[in-house]
């Protein structure tokens, strides 16, 4: 959005960051935030101010599945609410329903919906204690809720529990053959590789889970160590040699907090760049020039003294309060939207401006946050329109997603504080890039994991202390609006 005729803004595509997530990044307020189903929780076994809201939920639920839906009934085809993940703990009603496609029982999961307990949820009367080697469960107070790794070599073997040398030594042997029939270029010769039918070929150990392709990305929830050697551990507890992973800690951009006076619009440089000043030639017309003792603006800085648009010679320019100038593409601004009539006084909502690459959150009328983001490449377009969030995930897993893919074998683990908006397109953290302001995505909306986490936290649906995500389809749940124009 912009008050004179934009012009077209040149777009690119750059590589991988080195990452390290800055300090003093912005704090989310929680949940409670913003009002909505599940509003103002405490995480299970927090002290809770005000009415205890697990008073009706004595129990406690340890999930050790890899992945258990919540169903709005007790029955295994009912409709899906939400979703647990392994090693978070729920509260839940201490009475249980037995039947005949849960003999365990079905438990009653706070604030609603039923999981059966034999499908991968221990419970018991107390907090279960857990010691920190074995700890699973995302961090819910972080931008990044698991530790990421690149896997940096070919044909990384991952384990289903901590390898002996020997089967170490089998899977490098049995990998190291795979390459080789790559190489060669003989599809059939592989093919019986892979089935297991090649004359004397190396074994695959039954401890192997699968073998992870160089360029993708894994979560873990921790390091151990068997033998000397050490093992991240990933998020579905399988293992994976760190000596063949490259830690990814996170951009350090963030965006702006609108709150003590600070208010639309905000302005970022998107490309670094040196205000300038127009010039007259000798035999006519317009040249541009470095204003005099003018300080380079780097990119990704907030420029505060933004005046406006303005036309000068023909061309449309950013004009500074010092009388300085820039090119209309060095810098991108978030502007006011006038809250859209579906929405109510007090609802939480989205605007992404694609031609600006920017992003504003809303409750009702007032702007609260600001930033820049990276959306979908011509190839692969963000669709414009208005959408409701219909998923919401503290971290979900794709492929083949932005134009660091080369294949559709690209992977990345556990995208953090994922929010699905129109299909498969969704507002997310983007660790492995910080070209923010720039489009590069295959029609997702890239944040920065600090930007993700704070939009996370202010949106509708809530995602409940304990649960992995959730979900408004056929659910009685309302999503916030994503609008999205250019």
């Amino acid at each position: 959005m912009k008050g004179p005729v934009r012009l077209s803004s040149p777009r690119f595509v750059l590589p991988l960051l080195l990452l390290a997530l800055a300090a003093g990044c912005p704090k989310a307020e929680g949940a409670n935030a913003s009002e909505g189903p599940g509003a103002g929780q405490a995480a299970p076994g927090q002290e809770q101010t005000g009415p205890d809201p697990y008073v009706d939920y004595p129990l406690y639920g340890r999930v050790t599945g890899t992945a258990l839906t919540v169903r709005k009934e007790a029955a295994p085809e009912a409709i899906a609410l939400g979703w647990l993940r392994r090693g978070e703990t729920v509260r839940l009603k201490a009475s249980s329903l037995k039947s005949a496609t849960c003999k365990s029982g079905w438990h009653e999961i706070h604030p609603k919906g039923f999981v059966c307990a034999g499908e991968g949820v221990e419970v018991s009367e107390a907090m279960p204690k857990v010691a920190e080697e074995e700890r699973s469960e995302a961090n819910r107070n972080a931008p990044m809720p698991y530790q990421y790794y690149l896997v940096k070599d070919a044909k990384v073997p991952e384990y289903h529990q901590l390898p002996s040398r020997d089967q170490q030594r089998a899977a490098a042997a049995y990998a190291e053959t795979w390459q080789q029939l790559e190489l060669e270029g003989n599809a059939q010769k592989l093919k019986k590789f892979l089935e297991g039918s090649l004359p004397g070929q190396p074994i695959k150990h039954a401890v192997i889970r699968r073998f992870l392709e160089r360029g993708f990305y894994v979560a873990s929830t921790g390091t151990l160590v068997r033998s000397q050697r050490a093992f991240a551990r990933s998020v579905r507890g399988s293992f994976i040699k760190t000596q063949q992973l490259e830690p990814k800690a996170g951009p350090t951009f963030h965006g702006v907090e609108l709150k003590d006076g600070k208010t639309l619009p905000v302005v970022w440089a998107v490309r670094g760049a040196t205000p300038q000043v127009p010039k007259t030639r000798a035999e006519g017309g317009v040249t541009w020039v470095n204003a005099p003792d003018a300080k380079p603006i780097e990119r990704l800085a907030v420029v505060n003294n933004w005046k406006g648009w303005a036309r000068v010679d023909g061309k449309l320019m950013h004009e500074l309060s010092d009388g300085t100038y820039l090119y209309d593409w060095y810098l991108a601004v978030a502007e006011k939207m006038a809250r859209p009539k579906e929405v109510g006084p007090k609802e939480p909502w989205v605007h992404v401006d694609l031609g600006e690459q920017t992003l504003v959150l809303y409750v009702g009328d007032e702007p609260i946050y600001a930033t820049l983001v990276s959306s979908g490449v011509v190839e692969h377009p963000t669709p414009l329109g208005s959408f409701r969030i219909h998923k919401k995930y503290v971290s979900d897993s794709m492929a083949d997603i932005g134009a660091d893919a080369a294949d559709n074998r690209y992977s990345i683990d556990d995208v953090p504080w994922t929010q699905y908006f129109d299909g498969a397109r969704a507002l997310h953290g983007a660790f492995w890039h910080s070209q923010f302001g720039i489009k590069r995505s295959h029609g997702c909306v890239n944040l920065a994991p600090a930007d993700a986490f704070y939009i996370f936290q202010h949106t509708w649906p809530v995602v409940s202390p304990g649960w992995h995500g959730v979900s408004t389809q056929k659910t009685g749940d309302t999503g916030s609006l994503v609008v999205i124009t250019e």
